[in-house]
């Protein structure tokens, strides 16, 4: 069944909610993509792993460069404070600053799989300002960006700063009381962005992804994959929407969502 909400559920936002949200949707649009992409081209989930120092790079997730054994540390002796010294490995270090990194890629296999297209789903930590995890996801946009691949960056979340390589004031030229946006960077026509600018009453749109400009380009309905996720994590049961969204809305839209809310029937449990 699908939520009370026409497009974006406010609540899925939530910071204990939303990273479940954002896996299963990565997950489900990943399935959708290979039941309708052309013959020669394939989708995968990715997992990057980000390390931090002494600045933020990938590396593929099957090396195990955070898989160690700490040395064995002598006992101290009772009553003793004397020092012991010990070899920390820079792996041991860099664990604190570790990202892991979930997306969609779309490869054209031929004689050696291309990637011609990557399909971020932001998350809270890719917009929060200071964080390792912010500055590690705009690195890799410009990495894609510089390999000629095309970027398309889901925008789900009303917290936190703008992210996407579509510069904000472009987004509020085309509409300013968008609360999300998808933004699809054509690698082909460097500099031009297909933009679907969503408020917070909107259907989720479909988008159209690009392959290559010889295929063209393949759609994925955003909103039927959202309710699909919603029904799947029994999100109905697990909401409390007497609660305050986090983060909350402004006074308009928490008028709005409550006359929604209370004309609502959930089917819980079936």
């Amino acid at each position: 069944m699908a939520g009370p909400f026409p497009g974006m559920d406010p609540w899925l936002e939530a910071r204990g909610i939303f990273p479940g949200v954002h896996h299963s949707l990565i997950a489900h649009l990943k399935s959708c993509l290979n039941a309708s992409l052309p013959s020669g081209f394939v989708a995968e989930i990715a997992n990057s792993v980000w390390i931090g120092m002494p600045e933020p790079r990938a590396v593929q997730p099957d090396v195990s460069i955070l898989q160690w054994k700490s040395p064995p540390v002598p006992p101290a002796m009772p009553g003793t404070a004397t020092p012991i010294s010990m070899l920390v490995p820079l792996e041991e270090l860099q664990a604190s600053q570790e990202l892991t990194d979930w997306s969609i890629e779309i490869f054209e296999q031929e004689t050696e799989p291309r990637l011609v297209t990557s399909i971020e789903l932001l998350s809270r930590k890719n917009k929060q300002l200071g964080e390792f995890a912010r500055e590690a996801y705009r690195r890799k946009q410009w990495q894609l960006w510089e390999r000629g691949v095309n970027i398309v960056e889901i925008d789900l979340l009303r917290f936190g700063r703008h992210s996407t390589l579509l510069p904000r004031e472009r987004l509020e030229a085309i509409r300013r009381d968008a609360v999300y946006h998808v933004s699809v960077a054509d690698a082909e026509m460097r500099g031009r962005f297909d933009v679907y600018a969503i408020g917070q009453r909107d259907p989720l749109p479909e988008i159209a992804i690009p392959l290559t400009r010889q295929v063209g380009t393949v759609s994925i309905p955003l909103q039927s994959a959202l309710d699909w996720v919603y029904d799947d994590g029994r999100y109905a049961s697990r909401i409390n929407y007497r609660q305050p969204c986090d983060p909350p809305l402004n006074a308009e839209h928490t008028s709005w969502a409550e006359a929604v809310i209370a004309g609502w029937q959930p089917e819980i449990g079936t």
